[in-house]
């Protein structure tokens, strides 16, 4: 990923959390017998308090979805793989910088965050190791469940039916070795042009609410931005 350095998010808990607000990650694979390749597969983050410098995405998939062969392939040869995540995204008016009225020297952007995630998969099978693929389902079942007022729990389905089911998917754990995050929210501008980008986004929240997130996360990253200046 093109990463310009006022653009860079180095913080591994803030490319997490995206991660953890945004979890359908874009699987990206090459190499194998399908060439270049695309999925989109929701993930969970699970952590290793003995690896604090590093975690895992765990998720599950069709048997019949063709990047199984591509997952195995990277598996059994060591290689990488890439997961792409991307946060809230917005068209930036040069009509919000202040300083166009000025010289007219502005342009259009566009506003995003972004974190890429590489990692070894490792493919798990109903067959050969249950225990661990009914752990990857009972995760992600809490975690996109803990905000709904009686989250319903794997465990609520019959054994009979879940076992069929668990027997037509793939889990899949990816352990990560390396990240890159982009957060790309005009942080180099002008502050006042800053200012306005903010104040554009925060105009649009009503009919946006995402525009009024990113109007906050503007304000932070070029903050960030700034004390990462005076070192």
């Amino acid at each position: 990923m093109f990463l310009p350095k006022e653009y860079v998010e180095p913080d591994l808990e803030t490319q997490k959390q995206l991660i953890r607000d945004f979890p359908l990650g874009t699987v990206v694979t090459a190499g194998g017998p399908n060439g270049l390749n695309a999925n989109h597969f929701p993930f969970v983050i699970r952590e290793d308090p003995e690896k604090p410098d590093t975690f895992f995405l765990i998720g599950h998939f069709h048997k019949e979805n063709p990047a199984a062969k591509d997952l195995q392939a990277a598996a059994d040869s060591g290689d990488e793989i890439l997961i792409v995540f991307q946060g809230y995204n917005r068209y930036c008016t040069p009509s919000w910088y202040p300083t166009k009225a000025e010289s007219h020297k502005v342009a259009p952007t566009w506003l995003y965050s972004a974190v890429h995630v590489y990692g070894k998969p490792k493919l798990v099978n109903f067959k050969e190791d249950n225990a661990t693929l009914h752990g990857i389902l009972k995760q992600q079942a809490s975690t996109y469940e803990e905000s709904r007022p009686k989250p319903w729990d794997v465990d609520e389905a019959p054994e009979g039916y879940l076992n069929i089911l668990k027997n037509m998917i793939f889990g899949l754990i990816i352990e990560v070795t390396r990240t890159e995050g982009k957060w790309k929210l005009n942080q180099k501008q002008k502050k006042v042009d800053v200012q306005g980008t903010a104040d554009g986004l925060q105009e649009e929240a009503q009919e946006r609410p995402a525009s009024g997130k990113m109007a906050e996360d503007v304000h932070e990253f070029h903050e960030k931005y700034l004390q990462r200046l005076k070192y």
